[in-house]
């Protein structure tokens, strides 16, 4: 892969750096990859290799590219980081081809300065917003590790090249909740994008590429920023191999910016209980990537992210003081008619700790019907296992059907359909 002619443009408000990516050991057409900013993040962007090397690594080593050759210099903390975080992508991903090498044109030197600056990605969710609330508590306002930026990565959830009204809508609702929490908490709000989505090739970033990505779009903003700080999807007793990882998104920092995967120490449950008094969540919170939903609401309160977490407000019988989910309360019926979610493979790990003695006693037919959900998604699993039809499922029925079952297993995991 050789990435070059890095560049950089205003249009109004909007700056914008580009490099061309073309592929030399894989079948895919060059392109123009960019990354953008409005408003309050457009100052940081700089000619800088960084941004375009993270954003391709996952990429390249996915593709079996034998190299990246970028031009200009490349920081030799981040080498050495690449090339471990390749190797843990191939422990978890087996391989039969070592990752790509990097051959920066003007060899290997550290940045010149970096910012003392802290940010957080930011998306409205349980996760980033229990992140915050941390922060808020642990560090006064003017100490150097209080969060001063929140950075939003628009439509980082889908990382469809043509963006669907799914899509959309999602970054139209999440922006929402952003930017109130944002001013609310005195962060300054800066978005930034790009067409990652390309080099990507997936369609969701969370199995593998999305450490990689935010720590691109981190280093896009180095020159305002010193540390990004990721917040943990997974505890550290429920860990397995994911894009975003306590191992995996230090490995993506420089001498420039830092990357921090935070709270991992916590449940998911401890951390909905952690914010479940905060009048900026129960307003603001975010959950959901189903849509479009009608104007002025947050959340759809039917999908299992949704209904995942309002379980977990209803056990601490606080459900009811939430307005980001409109009222709705969680029902028997609902647990049994949701789909398995993005990652059913994971349903038990996911919903096993919800069934807990509040939820018992608040609700004893929801904590019934989840139990049977989780036995059903536990069957279903090692079914599947023991099977093993899955990779001939999938010729067939591209072969004989035209991808209609992959069509109906994407609709009934939650997940757009394949283009």
């Amino acid at each position: 892969m050789r990435i070059g002619g890095i560049r950089q443009a205003r249009e109004g408000s909007r700056s914008v750096v580009t490099a061309r990516v073309e592929w030399e050991d894989g079948d895919r057409p060059p392109f123009d990859l960019e990354f953008t900013s409005s408003g309050t993040g457009s100052d940081a962007l700089r000619v800088d290799p960084h941004p375009f090397l993270l954003a391709a690594v996952v990429p390249a080593w996915r593709e079996g590219e034998r190299r990246i050759a970028v031009e200009g210099a490349v920081c030799p903390r981040l080498r050495d980081g690449i090339g471990a975080a390749q190797r843990l992508l191939s422990t978890w991903w087996p391989t039969d081809r070592p990752g790509a090498s990097l051959e920066p044109s003007e060899g290997f030197r550290p940045f010149a300065d970096r910012r003392d600056r802290a940010a957080l990605f930011l998306t409205g969710g349980v996760d980033s917003l229990h992140l915050l609330r941390t922060n808020r508590r642990t560090f006064s306002r003017d100490h150097p590790a209080s969060f001063r930026d929140a950075i939003y990565a628009i439509r980082m959830s889908f990382l469809e090249d043509a963006p669907s009204p799914r899509a959309l809508d999602l970054a139209r609702r999440q922006s929402k909740a952003v930017a109130e929490i944002a001013a609310r908490e005195g962060l300054e709000l800066v978005e930034v994008d790009g067409t990652f989505r390309r080099l990507a090739g997936v369609v969701l970033a969370g199995p593998q590429d999305q450490g990689a990505i935010l720590a691109a779009l981190a280093h896009a903003l180095a020159a305002r920023i010193g540390s990004a700080s990721i917040a943990a999807t997974l505890d550290a007793g429920s860990l397995h191999r994911w894009g975003t990882h306590p191992l995996l998104d230090p490995l993506y920092s420089s001498s420039g910016v830092e990357m921090r995967h935070e709270e991992y120490g916590p449940t998911r449950p401890e951390k909905v209980a952690a914010i479940a008094d905060w009048d900026v969540a129960r307003g603001n919170l975010q959950v959901c990537f189903e849509g479009p939903l009608p104007e002025g609401e947050l959340n759809c309160g039917r999908c299992e992210k949704c209904l995942r977490t309002m379980t977990a407000l209803e056990a601490l019988g606080v459900l009811a003081e939430f307005s980001a989910f409109g009222g709705r309360r969680v029902t028997p019926e609902a647990i049994e008619a949701m789909p398995f979610g993005y990652s059913p493979e994971n349903f038990e790990l996911y919903w096993a700790p919800l069934v807990t003695p509040p939820l018992e006693r608040r609700a004893p037919r929801v904590a019934a019907a989840v139990r049977a959900k989780i036995a059903l998604a536990r069957r279903i699993d090692a079914w599947q296992r023991q099977a093993g039809w899955k990779g001939k499922l999938r010729r067939l029925d591209r072969r004989f059907l035209g991808g209609a079952v992959a069509r109906v297993t994407r609709r009934w995991r939650g997940l757009p359909s394949p283009r």
